[in-house]
């Protein structure tokens, strides 16, 4: 296969997956990081590794966009967001700083594909 075929096969994966994005859901993610005072994004292997690159275009558009674990991070309080990206769902340490997240007075979004998860 090319690297045009292989080019245009991810094109149209991509554009599948947006397809399928509920834009009522996307909608309010928007709204949740438009009215957060600082994001922080959390996430575990390729997940984190999506967050991370999330986070810099969030810098991008002059939002304050913090990784989660990364020395420089400070603790997420009160009108901050905490964003979660998990394919299950379900990760332990993810649920679990998703409820610190939300003992402390932060919010929490999550984007996986797993609708109902913890």
């Amino acid at each position: 296969m090319s690297v045009r075929d292989r080019a245009v096969q991810i094109a149209e994966e991509i554009g599948a997956t947006v397809g399928r994005v509920d834009d009522e859901q996307a909608a309010r993610l928007v709204e949740a990081v438009d009215g957060a005072g600082r994001v922080f994004v959390a996430g575990a292997g390729r997940s984190r590794r999506s967050v991370e690159a999330f986070a810099i275009r969030l810098l991008h558009l002059g939002v304050s966009a913090h990784v989660v674990g990364e020395a420089t991070t400070g603790a997420i309080g009160p009108g901050d967001l905490l964003l979660v990206g998990s394919g299950s769902g379900s990760t332990a340490s993810l649920v679990t700083m998703a409820r610190r997240a939300v003992e402390v007075g932060g919010r929490v979004a999550l984007v996986t594909i797993r609708g109902g998860s913890p």
